[in-house]
């Protein structure tokens, strides 16, 4: 019994390092924006973006056919709690669907101050007063 509880105890500490897939989607994408320096994506280089590393949720999140990467139509619903929806975007002469860095800032500023602040950030402080 104890086997079990040491992994249960494991399982659920590693896990807490892990984002929600949806916090971690949105990391994902503002990055490509960063590492890029770029203000508007087209929703195909996206994609290409978020799965060159193959290990990347992104790179095997399609279970269905032979490429696994993550498809528009899934990348859309992944977005959709958030109401950030594809357009017509234009970069060098070419219209596509795409995304526009402004579409995602709120929620990124949202999500950052929630998962960069300690979880002990907010709690209530011990009084430093001595009582007598």
């Amino acid at each position: 019994m104890e086997k079990v509880y040491l992994a249960a105890k494991n399982f659920s500490e590693a896990d807490k390092e892990t984002l929600p897939i949806g916090a971690e989607f949105l990391k994902d994408i503002e990055k490509a924006f960063q590492d890029r320096l770029i203000l508007k994506i087209h929703t195909v280089d996206l994609i290409n973006y978020l799965c060159e590393d193959e290990e990347s949720p992104w790179s095997g999140y399609n279970f269905r056919g032979q490429d696994k990467k993550i498809t528009p139509r899934q990348l859309s619903k992944l977005l959709s709690p958030y109401q950030i929806v594809t357009k017509n975007i234009e970069i060098g002469g070419v219209q596509k669907k795409g995304f526009e860095k402004l579409q995602f800032e709120e929620v990124w500023e949202r999500y950052n101050n929630i998962f960069s602040s300690s979880p002990f950030e907010n709690a209530v402080q011990p009084s430093t007063t001595v009582e007598n």
